[in-house]
């Protein structure tokens, strides 16, 4: 588990970086991508600092961030696909993290 919480917080990173290098995004999508971003990872050092007061499956807001993601994912694979690949990226660990 705890490698699955350190490789999201990278990838997390990567989406950080990713963010800050596309040009093309207007600042309210790329503003409300970084707040996910920066919600999960406070969900991930929660996990990480209490793993067995959260429960093994994601809660509705994680459900609904993910939900969120993956449809701008979407948005963007044609323009913005290495920005796409790794919303999926992020999506994909939540779920394998129990987020």
């Amino acid at each position: 588990m705890a490698e699955r919480l350190h490789k999201l917080q990278e990838t997390l990173a990567e989406l950080e970086s990713e963010l800050n290098q596309v040009d093309a995004l207007d600042e309210e999508t790329r503003e409300h991508l970084s707040q996910v971003a920066s919600e999960i990872l406070a969900r991930v050092a929660k996990r990480k600092a209490s793993p067995d007061a959260v429960g093994p499956q994601p809660s509705a807001a994680t459900r609904q961030d993910a939900s969120n993601l993956r449809e701008r994912a979407k948005t963007f694979e044609t323009e913005h696909p290495q920005l796409s690949a790794i919303i999926f990226r992020v999506v994909d660990l939540l779920g394998q993290a129990g987020i």
